[in-house]
C-alpha cells in the first residue's frame, strides 16, 4: 500500500491535466504516451519479479514508473497550455 500510494497521489494531479487534453487537441500525442505508458510499467512490473523476483519491487518498480510518467503528462499538458495562451496573447495584441 506504501508504494501505491505514490502512484494514487500523482492520479490526483493528473485529473485536471486529462480533462484539458481534447481542448489543447492532445489526443493523438496522448494516445501514444498512453501506449508507451502502459508498456513501460509492464516493463516494469516484469523487471521486479523476473529478476529481482520479489513482489514489492516489482510494485516498486510499478508506481515509481507510474509517478515520473504522471509528471511526464502533466508537464507536457501545462506547457502546451502556457504556449497556447502565449500564442493568444500574442494575437490579441
Amino acid at each position: 500500500a506504501k508504494w501505491l500510494s505514490v502512484l494514487l497521489y500523482s492520479t490526483l494531479f493528473n485529473k485536471p491535466a486529462i480533462s484539458i487534453i481534447p481542448i489543447l487537441g492532445l489526443q493523438k500525442w496522448f494516445l501514444i504516451y498512453e501506449v508507451v505508458s502502459l508498456t513501460i510499467k509492464l516493463f516494469g512490473l516484469f523487471l521486479g519479479f523476473l529478476i529481482y523476483n520479489s513482489p514489492l519491487i516489482a510494485i516498486a518498480f510499478f508506481s515509481v514508473i507510474g509517478f515520473i510518467l504522471s509528471f511526464i503528462l502533466n508537464r507536457k499538458v501545462f506547457h502546451t497550455l502556457k504556449f497556447k495562451e502565449l500564442i493568444e496573447g500574442v494575437r490579441s495584441v
